[in-house]
């Protein structure tokens, strides 16, 4: 589920919190060291990210950790797009580039020296994922 998160409403807020959870508490992030990444640099998506524009814009997001799942949110122009994705349906690989599928769709960010920051993120939150997904 992709919405245009700049301004939300009640009900998008709703469908948010029951797919993936309401936000962590303060505790838990405290426990967790964080639950977002930093800012990572889209190079590429899927046809279902047609609300992007393809041109010279760069295009950033960063990932915040839910209980069930995460938020992926795209940062494009000054408007905010986030992507909704429940831990069952979520696929990461690793090769040239860091790649996020989920039901049909994917985002495939650049590796580069600011990357390496966010990798302890990444595994947090593959680590989270394997937590839910085992209960």
């Amino acid at each position: 589920m992709i919405l245009d998160s700049t301004y939300t409403t009640k009900d998008e807020e709703k469908l948010i919190r029951a797919k993936v959870g309401k936000p962590i508490s303060i505790l838990k992030r405290l426990q967790l060291g964080g639950i977002g990444s930093y800012k990572m640099t889209v190079v590429s998506f899927s046809n279902g990210f047609k609300i992007l524009r393809k041109n010279n814009d760069s295009l950033t997001a960063n990932i915040e950790l839910r209980p069930k799942g995460i938020l992926v949110h795209l940062n494009q122009r000054g408007t905010r797009y986030t992507w909704v994705i429940a831990y069952h349906h979520l696929a990461i690989f690793s090769s040239e580039t860091y790649n996020i599928h989920a039901a049909g769709e994917f985002l495939k960010f650049e590796k580069n020296k600011a990357f390496g920051i966010n990798e302890k993120f990444l595994n947090r939150m593959l680590q989270e994922k394997q937590k839910q997904l085992s209960y």
